[in-house]
């Protein structure tokens, strides 16, 4: 779709990401156990989040008419699963993970890259955010109003909160 952020974002903020995977992968841990176990816990809870879009989107969020579309072609808003909690968990999953990466890498770099991955996710959803009002409408402010972009915590007890008062 034409209303999408331009991909260049997408594919930087992912690169930053994929940078930190890549020196996991080769370098050593760092030296604090406390760090290398939140690390660890991170990238244990971060797949819930990054890979939720593949299950949540596609087929049920758009018209029969676009069945060979990208499972990011929504026509109605997604509230299921891990959308209930927050707006963007893939990007929240991402920022995750780089943290926990950096957690574990414990260098002063990874820290910076993870940092400026997460500002580039939160570029990115602020331009998808812009997207999908537009071409969601009011269905989409209602859902934004309702749950919160990134703040998992918040997400939930919101969540709770609605299913306690059903």
């Amino acid at each position: 779709m034409t209303d999408r952020p331009r991909p260049c974002l997408a594919w930087t903020a992912m690169g930053s990401t994929m940078a930190l995977v890549a020196a996991k992968l080769v370098l050593a841990s760092g030296p604090s156990q406390v760090l290398r176990a939140l690390g660890i816990a991170l990238l244990l809870a971060s797949p819930w989040l990054y890979i939720s879009p593949f299950v949540f989107l596609g087929s049920k969020t758009r018209p029969e008419s676009m069945p060979a579309a990208s499972y990011m072609d929504t026509a109605v808003v997604a509230d299921r699963g891990p959308y209930a909690l927050v707006r963007h968990p893939q990007y929240l999953g991402y920022m995750i993970l780089g943290v926990g990466l950096a957690m574990l890498l414990q260098r002063w770099w990874a820290g910076l890259l993870a940092a400026v991955s997460i500002v580039l996710y939160v570029a990115l959803s602020l331009k998808e955010e812009h997207a999908l009002r537009t071409r969601l409408g009011a269905s989409y402010t209602a859902y934004a109003r309702r749950v919160p972009r990134f703040n998992l915590f918040l997400g939930l007890v919101r969540w709770a909160r609605e299913r306690h008062n059903r």
